[in-house]
């Protein structure tokens, strides 16, 4: 995983550490009413740990607070489910821009 200069700047960015130890990272951008849920990686050793409950609903807050109305998210299909409890439905299937012919679950979430 990588991020860019423009990351910091055209996105909500939140990082959740634990003294020197990044625990997780999650990444929203905007466009109008709709935010997208660019990233959300929790590192395995902190998994069940509610980690990734906390940045999710970080997200969520940060989306509210931009005026979005639905939230998407293009998922790795092992986090779908993680996705569906946090109360995201599917929305069709979105082609992988890193694995050709692989498909993703795209998943959206009706805000506030």
């Amino acid at each position: 995983m990588t991020l860019t200069a423009e990351d910091w700047t055209d996105s909500d960015l939140q990082i959740a550490v634990d003294g020197d130890r990044i625990l997780g990272l999650a990444q929203v951008r905007f466009d109008g009413r709709v935010a997208e849920l660019d990233k959300l990686f929790i590192d395995p050793d902190a998994r069940s740990a509610g980690v990734g409950r906390r940045l999710f609903d970080w997200c969520v807050e940060a989306a509210l607070n931009r005026g979005a109305t639905v939230m998407t998210i293009d998922a790795d299909p092992g986090a779908a489910d993680f996705y569906r409890r946090m109360g995201a439905v599917d929305d069709g299937v979105i082609a992988s821009t890193v694995i050709p012919g692989r498909f993703l679950p795209r998943l959206k979430l009706e805000l506030g």
